[in-house]
């Protein structure tokens, strides 16, 4: 993939907030295979062009805020994501979706992601117990579960925000349905691209803004709300090149709370969460679409979806 100094430099900018980030960058950028382990990355001394993983085809998603939170890049086979060890969220979880990642089943369970930097809190499936909130999976298991290593992969702690049930079970699973289904029946392939935003949800037990760890290892931050950006292509070949100003991106933003599915008389699913993607670069200071020619990425970002009219994936 042939990419401009701009996208190289913006990703650049996207993985420099640690010095362990720094190494893994470089050794994307010299198209060594990057694994995720802090503790010897091959780094080649040439830099040959930029060659991302098809999880983050579209660019890895720029923090344009200054903020010097420590974050890291982790590229597994499931999913690309950006951790941040003061949340103790993804910043971003990013893959792409296609029939061949839909199987049946879920045969993985909750476990820790132990092959953080030392000295980094690796949460744990229990930290959650008690807390009135969901282990909301970004990527979720049913879109990787025709290959079991990858589904594993999902259940990693890393993957996870603590998720209001009504917006975890209800509506921000709807869209994920959805989404499913458009690409094993429709034709369709799809880049994917979640988050967190904001501090403060309301889960099963109320208002919370932290679910503070033992032994003064911090806090995992509760959202606000969660976030998910979708760019929808006919199955082909040669993705980027097919991205145009018509392209269909779907972006919503719900609020992470209970109640969020509405009532039986006023039912409420992702639909009616739209947003642009604009508005979530607004609020959470990331730069997405970086691979895109800018006229194409502006024209996709400043659009409503039709959704909020059709009431539907198609």
């Amino acid at each position: 993939m042939t990419t401009s100094f701009r996208n190289t430099e913006k990703r650049f900018s996207a993985v420099v907030r640690s010095g362990f980030a720094a190494i893994l960058l470089l050794a994307m950028l010299t198209g060594c295979s990057t694994a995720s382990r802090p503790e010897a990355p091959h780094v080649e001394t040439s830099v040959a062009p930029v060659a991302l993983s098809e999880n983050v085809l579209l660019g890895i998603p720029v923090d344009e805020t200054g903020k010097k939170d420590e974050s890291i890049i982790i590229e597994l086979e499931a999913f690309t994501l950006e951790y941040n060890n003061v949340t103790h969220n993804p910043d971003w979880v990013s893959w792409h979706l296609e029939k061949a990642d839909l199987g049946t089943g879920r045969d993985a369970d909750f476990e820790s992601y132990t092959e953080l930097p030392d000295g980094w809190y690796s949460v744990k499936p229990g930290d959650y117990t008690n807390s009135g909130f969901d282990r909301g999976h970004m990527c979720p298991n049913a879109d990787r579960n025709a290959d079991a290593g990858k589904q594993a992969e999902t259940f990693y702690m890393i993957n996870m925000v603590p998720q209001a049930p009504n917006n975890n079970q209800i509506v921000w699973k709807s869209l994920e349905d959805d989404l499913r289904k458009i690409v094993e029946n429709n034709g369709y392939e799809a880049y994917i691209i979640a988050g967190p935003y904001g501090e403060g949800g309301r889960g099963s037990k109320g208002e919370s803004y932290r679910i503070e760890l033992k032994n003064g290892e911090g806090y995992i931050t509760v959202p606000e709300s969660t976030w998910k950006i979708v760019l929808l292509l006919k199955d082909g070949t040669n993705d980027l090149s097919r991205i145009d100003e018509d392209t269909r991106v779907i972006a919503i933003n719900v609020p992470n709370v209970q109640g969020v599915q509405g009532s039986s008389k006023n039912k409420k699913r992702w639909y009616d969460y739209v947003t642009t993607v604009d508005e979530i670069e607004r609020l959470t200071g990331l730069d997405f679409f970086t691979s895109l020619p800018d006229s194409i990425e502006d024209e996709l970002e400043g659009r409503i979806d039709r959704s909020t009219k059709t009431k539907s994936i198609l």
